[in-house]
């Protein structure tokens, strides 16, 4: 099987990358393509002539989006969409990583695929918006929200929580107690993996919210 990887740079990338075993892997980062030039995206997708295709390259700075909204609507709506149209221009399967910030953190039992997206963030509307348009373009897509992922190899909460503690007798962290920390690892190697090796085409047709110990499908 071959598969293209989008964002194969960054921190889930990196580690999906290194894990993956098996099949035919290309992956591409930043430097290899903007995702928001739907031609280059295209072409990326020719020349590696994936079965899948696994979209991860997004502009997570959430403070950061709310100061460049424009931005993370480029990158995270319009340039999924322009991976999710190259997919189905060349008949690959597209499993998509999105974000539990697509919710609005007030329910106090786990969300269900199903329950109702109520972003209110840049960053989740952003995600929320390329959420449904990816269902539209390809209904047969896999859509994964996970929650926070850390790990070696790039910024993530408890990187940041470590370099600040060897500086500073005391920190003072707020920390939404619903909030879950996913090793991306194990999200890499258990769940994205596992989907495209082993499950049939009709495993792929999916939305899955995925926190440690719990993965629960809709659709």
């Amino acid at each position: 099987m071959r598969i293209t990887i989008f964002g194969a740079t960054g921190l889930q990338g990196k580690s999906l990358m290194g894990a993956w075993s098996d099949d035919a892997v290309t992956g591409f980062g930043s430097a290899d393509g903007d995702i928001r030039n739907a031609e280059r995206v295209s072409d990326l997708v020719r020349r590696s002539r994936p079965d899948g295709i696994v979209h991860l390259a997004a502009y997570t700075d959430v403070d950061g989006c709310e100061a460049n909204r424009d931005l993370a609507f480029d990158v995270n709506c319009r340039g999924a969409v322009n991976v999710a149209q190259a997919a189905r221009q060349y008949g690959a399967h597209l499993l998509f990583l999105s974000t539990d910030y697509v919710f609005d953190g007030t329910k106090t039992t786990p969300y269900a695929t199903d329950d109702r997206r109520a972003a209110r963030s840049v960053y989740g509307r952003s995600k929320a918006d390329a959420e449904v348009q990816l269902s539209q373009i390809l209904p047969d897509c896999c859509i994964v929200r996970t929650s926070w992922l850390f790990g070696a190899g790039g910024k993530c909460f408890p990187d940041t929580i470590l370099k600040l503690a060897a500086s500073r007798p005391q920190l003072e962290v707020v920390v939404a107690a619903e909030r879950l920390l996913q090793p991306r690892r194990r999200l890499a190697a258990r769940e994205t993996e596992h989907e495209y090796r082993h499950g049939e085409p009709e495993s792929l047709r999916a939305l899955g919210n995925l926190q440690p110990g719990n993965c629960e499908h809709g659709r």
